[in-house]
């Protein structure tokens, strides 16, 4: 697959966009972390413990400089970046995910 770095580059800045940041509550169960980072469209702070669970659970989809994709199966992207000591994470719609996935050129989730 051919690769696009400007894409990907442009695709990353709006990912990483916190003007809709969720942050999350002292005592967070693990449904509700599911329900935060799964809301798409807003970039959700994680646990540094939550980044690297995800990092380590599957082999990720993709990887970048403190950053990487994460998705079980068939399903939309869910991006994990690092940024100024803390931890976010972005749910990508499926337009998104495809998106990224042609700039990054990597396979499409199926």
């Amino acid at each position: 697959m051919p690769r696009s770095p400007a894409a990907l580059a442009a695709i990353l800045n709006q990912l990483t966009d916190t003007s809709c940041l969720f942050l999350p509550d002292t005592a967070e169960s693990w449904d509700d972390l599911m329900k935060r980072v799964s809301t798409v469209g807003v970039v959700a702070e994680v646990k540094e413990e939550t980044y690297d669970y995800f990092l380590d659970v599957l082999p990720p989809r993709w990887v970048g400089s403190r950053c990487f994709c994460f998705a079980e199966g068939a399903e939309a992207l869910r991006y994990f970046y690092q940024s100024g000591g803390r931890f976010f994470c972005r749910q990508m719609t499926w337009e998104e995910t495809v998106s990224f996935c042609a700039a990054a050129g990597i396979p499409t989730p199926d």
